[in-house]
């Protein structure tokens, strides 16, 4: 399989690389030139590094035009942000999270489809984060980002299946992880329990592989029971970013 993983060269795309490079050919993009030397070093020819900044589509375009076949994307890159109050927060900066995390993600897909629909049932997985789902104190930007890509991962899916395009597209919440994103995390504190890069792993190798066919437009967890969706569940609010009256539920971080 031939897949595309933005912001691979740290955070949860490097934990990704570590794992299906061992039975996949990986492109890794990432707008750090150092980053990307120091990959593609590291995995020889089994890897192809990329110098992009996702934030920009023509960049992004240009890069997406050199590949040929793929047959899943992963978006990965990503940003925490500034942090602190809003009236605090310098506005260049929250406009660049929104840019890198979310218009990132839309450049990428966007550059992606012409490609992916030549295959039949290909995948695209986005990243989400901490503040999709629900309130995160003094992490405005980053928050609305990771939940702007939730419904922008659910409108696409319903999108590509108007116009009768075969590519799954879904989007994790991960969870979170020791990852360099925390070394510049100066509010919230760290979790009592880390993510498990086994479980990430498995959720994600579900979603790019044929037991995940016709699942699109999910909004999903690693801790989830995914191994039991089908894609009857594409027609379903399960597993989506909504508003729910009437019900009690407990939060899934």
């Amino acid at each position: 399989m031939k897949i595309v993983i933005t912001g691979g060269t740290g955070g949860i795309g490097k934990i990704l690389i570590e794992n299906l490079i061992k039975n996949n050919e990986i492109i890794v993009i990432s707008r750090n030139k150092k980053s990307i030397e120091e990959i593609t070093k590291k995995y020889g020819s089994k890897l192809k590094g990329i110098v992009c900044d996702v934030s920009d589509y023509k960049q992004v375009d240009q890069t997406f035009l050199k590949i040929k076949d793929l047959d899943a994307l992963i978006n990965c890159a990503g940003i925490l942000g500034p942090i602190g109050s809003l009236e605090s927060n310098d506005i260049q900066e929250w406009e660049n999270t929104i840019k890198i995390n979310l218009i990132g993600t839309v450049n990428c897909c966007k550059a992606a489809l012409p490609i992916l629909k030549k295959k039949k049932h290909s995948k695209i997985i986005n990243i989400s984060g901490g503040g999709s789902a629900f309130p995160r104190i003094y992490h405005s930007a980053y928050a609305v980002s990771k939940a702007a890509v939730v419904r922008f991962t659910e409108n696409l899916a319903k999108d590509l299946i108007n116009d009768k395009i075969e590519i799954d597209i879904n989007v994790i919440a991960p969870g979170a992880y020791k990852t360099k994103m925390w070394d510049d995390e100066t509010f919230d504190k760290k979790p009592k329990e880390w993510g498990d890069p086994k479980l990430l792993l498995g959720l994600v190798e579900f979603l790019l592989s044929e037991n995940s066919d016709g699942i699109t437009g999910k909004f999903l967890h690693p801790k989830d029971d995914y191994k039991k969706l089908d894609k009857n569940i594409s027609n379903s609010e399960e597993f989506t970013l909504r508003r729910i009256d009437n019900f009690k539920f407990k939060e899934i971080r």
